[in-house]
């Protein structure tokens, strides 16, 4: 099955850039926020494209990005500064007069380009506006972002609207200019000292993310905790905080007495460091998503976790109230705390924003199945019952067709009377 078309991806993306704008006119969400504000505001659509899972950080328009991170105000002085450059440069190719206008003398070299200059500005021009089309249908890089701003510092050089006509004699280094360069030199060292130590903890955390998402949890417990002690980022905490959940519930089932010890040990610190996050940044769903996996997973030790984890969910879903991932793990854990119908609710809203999502549809044939049955295994509504056998039908039918678990629940419930 292939990718969703790039344009109905970016169509998707902007209607939600414009919402976050429409909500934040003024200032906008925040620079570089784009990526927890577009969940708030992201179209129902998104479910269905290929990329439904992904996590955009751009808007993939930087005028558009420009426009819901910094709003109106921001905006404008963004296309002010491409008017500015763009006038710069087609005002100084085309060789109109100053006379004809009174304020091109803030624009216009005061003598006339030769054609050398006017073809390098040509090639500037071109350079500035393959970058302004890119970035309507991307977003801006380190080195495109560079070239942004460089291009109209090489062009107020080359017009000499930046000049200094006076030329400096040398004169000889002082004491004092000797004590400056050797103190710049011991704060060079200094930064590059610092910046080597940022560098260690990406390294020792990527290592530790790896493990960690691979089940690891024993090996990148080092790793992250290195990289927390290298560099205190949130980012890096939260990664630690659920590695140190899930080495928590391991230990929690073994008998010795010391494993229980620091298995508690290690559950207290998981949901210290996530309390602080959270409270800190209510607004990040990437914390509150950890938020839910490390109350869950904590629920396999002590099931009072768990209405914990519907309550976390649940605000999550506040943040990102159209994102099935996050309307699925609110169903399935409304189900587990006995809120079956609840459960229910969510995981029909879930699967009517992405109809192929087959875990969901499986979870709500078991949710369905459990009204339509009785304790003792009789059908006692037969509405949901077959509700229930429809819904493994679909999966068979539409999904999976050698889906396991949806034909062998089939099997049974078909014989059910």
């Amino acid at each position: 099955m292939g990718g969703s078309d790039s344009g109905a991806i970016r169509n998707v993306v902007w209607r939600g850039a414009i919402d976050v704008w429409r909500a934040n006119p003024v200032f906008g969400s925040g620079v570089e926020t784009f990526a927890f504000a577009y969940y708030k505001y992201r179209p129902a659509e998104h479910n269905l494209l290929s990329e439904w899972n992904f996590l955009y950080n751009k808007a993939h328009n930087e005028y558009l990005n420009y426009l819901a991170t910094t709003g109106t105000v921001g905006f404008l002085s963004h296309m002010l500064f491409i008017f500015f450059v763009l006038a710069l440069l087609i005002i100084n190719i085309s060789g109109v007069s100053q006379e004809r206008f009174k304020y091109l003398k803030y624009f216009k070299s005061e003598d006339a380009l030769d054609s050398k200059s006017k073809t390098m500005l040509i090639a500037l021009l071109a350079s500035f506006v393959s970058i302004l089309i890119v970035n309507f249908f991307g977003f801006s890089v380190v080195i495109s972002n560079i070239y942004l701003f460089l291009i109209p510092a090489f062009t107020l050089i080359l017009v000499e609207l930046l000049k200094n006509d006076e030329k400096p004699s040398p004169k000889p280094i002082t004491y004092l200019g000797w004590t400056a360069v050797i103190l710049l030199f011991i704060l060079a060292l200094f930064m590059t000292g610092f910046l080597g130590k940022y560098w260690l903890a990406d390294v020792k955390y990527a290592l530790g993310s790896n493990y960690q998402r691979a089940g690891e949890y024993q090996t990148a417990f080092p790793l992250l905790t290195e990289a927390v002690d290298l560099r205190n980022e949130p980012v890096f905490l939260d990664e630690k905080a659920v590695n140190n959940a899930f080495i928590a519930v391991g230990l929690a089932q073994q008998p010795s007495t010391e494993s229980a010890t620091l298995s508690q040990e290690l559950a207290n610190e998981a949901l210290e460091i996530n309390n602080s996050l959270t409270t800190q940044y209510p607004n990040n769903i990437n914390f509150w998503k950890s938020r839910v996996r490390i109350l869950y997973a904590l629920s396999n030790v002590d099931p009072r976790f768990l209405s914990e984890a519907l309550s976390a969910i649940e605000y999550t879903a506040t943040l990102a109230p159209t994102d099935t991932s996050v309307l699925y793990n609110w169903g399935v854990i409304a189900g587990q705390n006995n809120q079956v119908e609840k459960g229910v609710e969510v995981l029909e809203k879930t699967v009517k924003y992405r109809p192929h999502y087959l875990e969901a549809h499986y979870a709500l044939g078991l949710f369905y199945h459990e009204l339509g049955v009785s304790e003792s295994g009789g059908i006692k509504d037969p509405e949901y019952h077959s509700k229930a056998i429809s819904e493994m039908r679909y999966i068979i039918e539409n999904l999976d067709p050698e889906n396991s678990l949806a034909r062998q629940s089939l099997e049974t419930w078909e014989q059910e009377k």
